[in-house]
């Protein structure tokens, strides 16, 4: 018997890199807008929500709603996530999901964007440093893992320039 080939992988070129962020600049007038987003808790199951006894079918797609809401109303030049993207408590069972979904209102806008870590990102088997590995790898992150001296990853320095050369 003949085995079946894949001629796919061979038709396919490789998938151009993710755009990445420009450099973080003031504006002329001096100005530069942080968005602050926290405690997102992005999940890929229904579970429960944390705190509430509301339910949460549906949450992230409200939060996802939300949050594209504000960067339209917003505009900011940048967005940082500072902890618990992920929900933890066994309910972000593929965190590679998770991470994407937290990010796509950001990264669908083109606005660069950057993440700490909170205490329930790393609870469900996916390491900060795979965590950091992956989200340097999604469009427009400035994602950093820190210098080995600071305690932590994802501890880290982002500079914004100004204007001027």
């Amino acid at each position: 018997t003949r085995r079946p080939v894949c001629r796919r992988a061979a038709l396919q070129s490789p998938l151009p890199a993710p755009p990445r962020a420009p450099p973080l600049h003031f504006s002329r007038d001096g100005r530069f807008k942080i968005m602050q987003i926290a405690d997102l808790h992005y999940s890929v199951t229904a579970g429960s929500c944390r705190d509430t006894t509301a339910p949460c079918i549906g949450s992230d797609n409200l939060t996802t709603s939300l949050l594209g809401r504000m960067l339209d109303v917003e505009k900011p030049d940048f967005i940082v996530f500072t902890g618990d993207q992920l929900n933890g408590q066994g309910t972000s069972w593929d965190g590679r999901s998770v991470l994407s979904k937290f990010a796509k209102a950001v990264t669908d806008r083109g606005i660069p964007w950057a993440a700490v870590f909170g205490n329930h990102d790393d609870e469900d088997g996916m390491s900060r440093e795979a965590q950091i590995k992956y989200m340097r790898g999604l469009p427009y992150s400035m994602v950093e893992r820190g210098p080995k001296d600071v305690h932590g990853v994802g501890n880290y320095v982002l500079k914004v320039k100004s204007a001027d050369p």
